[in-house]
């Protein structure tokens, strides 16, 4: 009896923490997504990237969902392990009164192809590539996806591992 008791009064507590625990924000949200696609890319997780990636995707080039995903097929394709470090990420701008909810982010992100790198601090600046990529966004139903994107080199890769 004191061992039903005792478990009752775990699950009290344990559900009233997560009643209690707040749900993340929006832009919490946003900067997770940021998160898991760097390391998808990093495991060549083409179908999650592409599930974050709108049907409706144009980028200023006119390339559309299609051709971001030979894109990332062929980059895929080339030997090497690849290490995506987030160095930096914000959400610019949210529009929550929007239809559907809309947001822009950038991030900095550092690219390497080769062995794999564990630790920023033991990145070779000379094998490594720095990308900003600007990203507008739209909630489609509860899934955070792309409808558009840029990237452009960062500057130099040894600006941010200092």
């Amino acid at each position: 009896m004191l061992l039903a008791v005792a478990g009752a009064a775990l699950v009290v507590i344990f559900g009233a923490r997560a009643l209690l625990k707040p749900r993340p924000t929006e832009e919490e949200i946003v900067l997770e997504l940021v998160r898991r696609l760097g390391d998808a890319a990093e495991r060549r997780d083409a179908k999650l990237l592409r599930e974050h990636t709108s049907e409706r995707y144009r980028d200023p080039q006119g390339r559309g969902k299609a051709e971001i995903g030979q894109m990332l097929s062929l980059y895929f394709l080339r030997p090497g392990i690849i290490n995506v470090y987030v160095v930096r990420s914000s959400v610019d701008a949210i529009n929550k009164a929007a239809s559907p909810m809309s947001a822009r982010v950038s991030a900095t992100a550092l690219l390497t192809r080769g062995p794999r790198v564990k630790k920023l601090s033991d990145l070779v600046p000379e094998a490594a590539r720095a990308l900003r990529f600007d990203v507008e966004l739209e909630k489609e139903g509860d899934v955070w996806r792309a409808i558009s994107a840029r990237w452009d080199d960062a500057g130099s890769v040894r600006d941010y591992i200092r």
